[in-house]
């Protein structure tokens, strides 16, 4: 029902973003005003779920078993005090149920209405579609305004700065590794971080990600998310090996069987793509067949995407570096630190829908017929950082 808001969500999302805020979406139809009964979806759920609100999966049927929250209607000037009920009815299958008090006073059929909640753990309810109150987000002391805010630094970040300063003042390094990893080896070996495989972050707490930048300053590639593979009991194709046998080409460099891409929300040369399913619960991989056909490829559950995305990036370093290259012997000099937090993790949906965020596939069948996966990589290019993370702070290590 989202795709039928009479405003773009995906414009609304940056916006929350950049104020460092996540929200839960639903598009009352008329239908459901006039019978005042609106869709609990399953991105909504999970929203309400993660915020503490409330968990419809623990809900028993029945009014009986009916949950009423005070929430808060956001106006231009004012907050209105009402009650959002939450339900899952007899009939149906008990399919999860909501109202908000007197919507139909607040909202017209298909207007976005974003639910926020602060940091008191209040429910605020936000007719993004309505002018007089969306752009009341920009007046000082509004309801809307004082509900966007964002967090500082912590001390460990402020280590972890003072020690990337004093890499910095060292200038051009010598990588200490050869190949696109050199970058994160030596910077991790500066300062003082062993090589792991482990799925945590890397200091104390905080993620650290390196890039090399061209002269203009602009990272020449997409930044790595997380590193995921597919739930193979559930996908149509059960290994890596079946995904290359079937969408593969041959190489003639390497004389084998390969399939090196980048997958996002419309078909690429293969016709592979991404979609978010109709229960808003799994990412699909699907493949775009020459009739028009699709037929599915494998699946990832959005549950663990979003969780996998929370556990990597609680706090992110992502630092930047000039390099030298003179044939033969790769230096880096780490100029630049973008710092992100506390990931917006149920956008992560709705970037992939969109194609803001990617899937990067790297295998192969080695000569003895066995398959070769690097992982199954999710990337975002950072200019898209906003989308997903609240404002990052950004620090220059030679200033």
């Amino acid at each position: 029902m989202l795709t039928k808001s009479d405003t773009p969500i995906d414009n609304v999302v940056a916006v929350l973003a950049t104020y460092g805020v996540e929200a839960g979406f639903v598009v009352p139809t008329d239908t459901g005003l006039s019978k005042s009964i609106l869709d609990a979806h399953d991105g909504l759920r999970r929203f309400l779920k993660a915020k503490s609100v409330h968990d419809f999966d623990t809900q028993k049927q029945g009014l009986d078993n009916k949950k009423e929250v005070s929430v808060r209607l956001v106006l231009p000037n004012q907050f209105d005090n009402r009650l959002l009920s939450l339900y899952r009815p007899l009939t149906k299958s008990g399919d999860p149920r909501m109202w908000i008090g007197q919507l139909g006073d607040y909202a017209k059929p298909f207007n976005l209405i974003a639910l926020i909640v602060d940091t008191n753990g209040v429910v605020n309810v936000v007719n993004c579609s309505r002018k007089d109150v969306w752009e009341s987000r920009d007046q000082d002391g509004s309801p809307l305004h004082s509900l966007l805010q964002s967090a500082g630094t912590s001390d460990v970040a402020s280590e972890l700065l003072q020690k990337l300063k004093n890499v910095s003042a060292m200038g051009f390094i010598k990588s200490k590794r050869s190949g696109s990893t050199g970058i994160g080896f030596t910077l991790e070996t500066l300062l003082g971080i062993p090589a792991n495989s482990s799925k945590n972050p890397d200091y104390k707490g905080i993620e650290l990600k390196s890039a090399r930048v061209a002269v203009s300053g602009h990272p020449k590639t997409r930044a790595d998310l997380f590193a995921k593979s597919p739930d193979w009991k559930m996908s149509h194709l059960k290994s890596a090996k079946e995904i290359v046998n079937k969408y593969g080409y041959y190489s003639k460099v390497e004389q084998r069987m390969q399939l090196y891409c980048t997958i996002k929300n419309v078909p690429n040369p293969q016709g592979l793509f991404l979609r978010i399913d109709q229960s808003n619960t799994m990412l699909e991989n699907l493949a775009r067949k020459t009739d028009g056909s699709e037929e599915p490829v494998v699946v990832w559950s959005l549950d663990v995407l979003e969780e996998r995305l929370t556990t990597k990036h609680p706090e992110t370093f992502w630092v930047k570096a000039h390099v030298r290259n003179d044939g033969t012997t790769e230096e880096f000099h780490y100029v630049s630190v973008t710092h992100t937090r506390s990931p917006l993790v149920t956008n992560f949906g709705l970037l992939i829908g969109s194609g803001k965020i990617e899937l990067d596939y790297l295998m192969h069948i080695k000569p003895n017929g066995q398959s070769r996966d690097h992982g199954y990589k999710f990337k975002i290019w950072p200019s898209n950082f906003d989308l997903l993370f609240p404002p990052p702070l950004i620090y220059e290590l030679s200033a």
